[in-house]
């Protein structure tokens, strides 16, 4: 799709189609032809002048091409062409030469203005330097065949050169024809001044179109044939001194684009060179008509063109320096309204770019801030939000107008623009930044509670969010920020769940709550997007906990000790183990009340074990002496007043969950029944020694009653004591045996 054209392309093609339609004007108005009083010649060219604003120049400069070239030949029919009589021609070799010389000019000129794609301005301007040629305004010609100068095309200007020389050449050759013909021309020719003998007889339009019907104007045949009128020297004289000045225009070309050239490559800042740029058509111009000036003065000399030309007059001079300059100054105030029109055009584009590059940002920054706000609430996007608003209402705003603003107003909303697209462009950037700026601190805070944890020996831990690089798409990082706060949830949760069981593990442990769990559940924070706050306040639990509570467990925990070792220093045997327990206790803290407990329970059950093993030594000689009536033997063992304190040890190291201060009084308990039960297994030893040979005197003495009928305290091989012992058990556990004390024996009979 082509663009719109420049603003520069839209004043060459508006000047250009101007020239075209002016120059066709004045050709029509100095070369007759086209019937004056149908008013053709104003009509033509103005339909001209749409016709190349609407469907474009070619068209329109081919149409003037066929018209200037039918109106030059309208003319050398009337001044010769339609009454050449060809026998005569041929006849006279210099009517011949002649001739065919002006054939050849008008067959030079047809070539030139119909021969390939003829170019509009180039043609346009030597139309008109053509139709200048024959008012008294000649001097602007050269000044016209500059034209292309004046509008910074330089490579044009030889093109208008030589089609001003097509043009014009067959008209100077009949204006010396007709000079030569009749009389007023003797000498030199003329070949670079006005063309009054032309132009004083130029023939007379058509007096319609339909030529056929109206037949042609009165007096149109001129009253000789001025072509027969001019001698061969006189004609080559004359070609001489039109290709001389084709020499001199094609020496002001070159001349013409060396300046330009010159003045391009040298280097000047922007301003200047918009300033020079300005003054270039005045400068060029000037320069370029006095090269042709000099060259056509200069040639005109008999030693070299020998022709007339009158830019020898200082005044046609100086008024064609000075037409040179006002052109020129007309072009350069055309130069600075386009530049002008340039630099509204470049704010305008410009601007209309920005805004377009604004508007499809805008759609990407309002898709990443939506994603990102619905994604991640907690990360703060409200400036970012509120600027795109802002650009986004700045955007509907001017987007209607741009195209009727002038350049102030457009170059009061370019920074704007500008700025809300430096803006919004970087939006996502922005955002990018925001997430893994909180992504990086949730990391950071993250470690530094995690480690807060492992100090305090909690035994869990805080996720950490993944790795994200600099480069990463939005919506990856947003992935990652999901799935951190997905698994942050849950390790909240564990730990505050964890922290209420310690809490209640340590209260148990003290025996009374003297640790209040904190109500608030972390988790609950992640709801209003607080996600720092809750990892702090997890932690923050932990933290207190274990230094609120550490010293009152850390006392609990050295009694505990001080009672342990009391154990161990009084029954080494037993206490060692329990005294180990108790040291390994001495480094727990409050957060591993669980683990505490689980140590105390083994205690516990070692100490139930003790106690056991206490009670199975009271047991062992209670079944023992149940064999046996105690009080007929009259024994008491000391070790069945150890009964109810074993009972009660025993129900204290029962309990599932007993608390440190139970556990040190089940130690002083047991430590103080350990000590009277060994003082009583030593007071018992010797009733435990004799009943455990009962059995042995018991098979003695069935014997002897069996040989005897008595037993005689003296016939049993024990002490007396024993021995006494025995008798006394056996006759209160036997029926129908008498056992006198007194004189030792035991009989069968009534007991006495």
């Amino acid at each position: 799709m082509k663009g719109r054209p420049s603003v520069r392309d839209r004043f060459d093609l508006v000047t250009a189609d101007l020239l075209l339609a002016i120059s066709t004007f004045v050709y029509l108005l100095e070369v007759k032809f086209l019937p004056l009083a149908s008013s053709l010649p104003v009509i033509i060219p103005l339909g001209l002048f749409l016709l190349g604003l609407y469907k474009g120049l070619g068209k329109a400069a081919a149409l003037e091409a066929a018209i200037v070239f039918f109106a030059l030949l309208w003319q050398s029919l009337g001044f010769g062409l339609a009454t050449l009589n060809l026998s005569q021609v041929v006849l006279n070799v210099t009517y011949l030469t002649t001739s065919l010389i002006y054939l050849s000019l008008l067959t030079f000129t047809s070539v030139a203005v119909f021969g390939g794609l003829v170019d509009p301005l180039p043609l346009s301007a030597a139309v008109l330097a053509a139709a200048l040629m024959l008012t008294p305004l000649y001097f602007l010609s050269p000044v016209m065949v500059v034209i292309p100068l004046f509008l910074r095309l330089p490579t044009r200007l030889s093109t208008t050169g030589y089609l001003f020389f097509a043009l014009v050449t067959p008209l100077i050759f009949l204006n010396n024809a007709i000079g030569y013909s009749s009389g007023a021309l003797s000498g030199a020719p003329q070949v670079f001044s006005r063309l009054t003998f032309l132009s004083s007889t130029i023939r007379p339009d058509l007096t319609s179109l339909n030529v056929f019907l109206r037949g042609l104007p009165p007096n149109f045949i001129y009253p000789h044939n001025v072509l027969l009128g001019m001698t061969i020297s006189q004609a080559l004289g004359l070609l001489i001194g039109i290709a001389l000045v084709g020499v001199a225009f094609a020496i002001t070309a070159s001349v013409g684009n060396l300046v330009k050239y010159g003045l391009d490559k040298i280097y000047l800042d922007d301003d200047f060179r918009r300033k020079l740029d300005v003054l270039m058509p005045a400068i060029t111009g000037v320069v370029a008509v006095a090269v042709f000036w000099l060259l056509v003065v200069v040639f005109s000399s008999p030693s070299v063109g020998d022709y007339y030309t009158s830019l020898t007059n200082s005044r046609d001079v100086g008024s064609m320096f000075l037409g040179a300059v006002l052109v020129g100054g007309a072009f350069s105030g055309r130069e600075l309204a386009i530049q002008r029109l340039e630099e509204v055009e470049r704010v305008r584009n410009s601007l209309v770019e920005s805004l377009e590059s604004l508007r499809r940002n805008l759609e990407e920054a309002r898709r990443v801030l939506s994603e990102v706000s619905s994604a991640l609430p907690s990360v703060d996007l409200s400036d970012e939000s509120r600027r795109t608003e802002q650009c986004s209402e700045f955007l509907a705003s001017v987007e209607g107008k741009v195209e009727s603003s002038g350049l102030e107003v457009l170059l009061k909303w370019t920074p704007v623009a500008t700025d809300c697209l430096s803006y919004v462009s970087g939006v996502e950037g922005r955002v990018r930044e925001k997430v893994i700026r909180d992504v990086s601190y949730l990391h950071s805070l993250s470690e530094s509670q995690n480690l807060t944890l492992r100090n305090l020996g909690v035994g869990l831990s805080i996720p950490s969010p993944a790795e994200i690089s600099p480069e990463a798409k939005v919506e990856d990082i947003s992935k990652v920020y999901v799935k951190f706060v997905e698994e942050l949830r849950r390790s909240l949760k564990e730990l505050y769940s964890t922290y209420r069981e310690v809490v209640k593990e340590f209260n148990a442990l003290m025996g009374e709550e003297i640790a209040l769990v904190q109500g608030l559940a972390p988790e609950s924070l992640l709801d209003t997007y607080q996600y720092d706050e809750a990892m702090k306040v997890a932690v923050d639990y932990w933290f207190n906990f274990e230094e609120a509570q550490r010293v009152d467990l850390s006392v609990a925990l050295a009694r505990l000790r001080d009672a342990a070792k009391l154990l161990a220093t009084a029954s080494p045997e037993e206490g060692e183990e329990i005294e180990k327990l108790a040291e390994e206790a001495k480094d727990f803290t409050p957060v591993r009340s669980l683990e505490l407990s689980r140590k105390l329970r083994e205690m516990r059950t070692k100490l139930f074990d003790l106690t056991k093993k206490i009670w199975e030594d009271v047991e062992r000689i209670n079944q023992m002496a149940s064999r046996v009536k105690l009080d007929v033997a009259r024994i008491q063992f000391k070790v069945n007043q150890e009964v109810e304190a074993i009972n009660r040890v025993l129900k204290d190291a029962s309990k599932e969950r007993p608390s440190i201060e139970e556990v040190t009084n089940l130690i002083r308990e047991l430590t103080e029944l350990l000590r009277l039960h060994r003082e009583f297994l030593k007071e018992d030893e010797l009733n435990v020694l004799r009943l455990a040979h009962y059995s042995l005197a018991e098979k003695i003495m069935d014997q002897m009653m069996g040989m005897k009928g008595e037993v005689s305290l003296k016939d049993l091989p024990f002490t007396d004591d024993a021995a006494f012992l025995y008798m006394r058990i056996y006759a209160a556990t036997h029926n129908n045996l008498a056992l006198d004390e007194l004189k030792g024996v035991m009989s069968v009979g009534q007991v006495r």
